[in-house]
């Protein structure tokens, strides 16, 4: 077997069809997850989500990890929300779970989408509420 041209890590798990690809090119990628990341279930946050439910709402997600934990706890609703997400695999998670219709904007980064946001906001003429769903709907245990 020839030995491989690159290294990678990756902290994320990857499918098995890339590794192959990856494989096939010279590269051996080594997975190993840093950080394990769960959803939190708590009362107060679950009583969160399903008053933001009810809101014709402004929302924003900026991670995968929120994005299950909300979506998980939605137990199939879509609710009427503006979306925002940061990078593409967020915005691909978020238009599996919503109607891509309702993704209003993404961006690689949090100042090139709160730049969004914003002239967005001023565009529409209206201050509508903002909802920010961060990984604090998660908790995270690793190195």
């Amino acid at each position: 077997m020839q030995q491989a041209d690159i290294n990678i890590l990756c902290t994320r798990p990857l499918t098995p069809a890339l590794l192959d690809e990856a494989k096939l090119k010279g590269i051996v990628i080594d997975e190993i997850e840093f950080i394990n990341t769960t959803p939190i279930q708590s009362v107060e946050i679950l009583q969160e989500i399903e008053q933001a439910f009810l809101l014709n709402a402004t929302v924003v997600f900026t991670s995968m990890n929120a994005v299950e934990a909300v979506t998980t706890a939605l137990q199939g609703q879509i609710p009427n929300w503006k979306i925002y997400c940061i990078g593409t695999a967020t915005c691909k998670l978020v238009s599996e779970y919503f109607t891509t219709s309702s993704i209003a904007g993404t961006a690689p980064d949090a100042e090139s989408l709160a730049n969004l946001i914003v002239s967005d906001r001023f565009i529409d003429g209206r201050y509508s509420r903002i909802l920010w769903w961060l990984d604090r709907y998660c908790n995270h245990e690793g190195c």
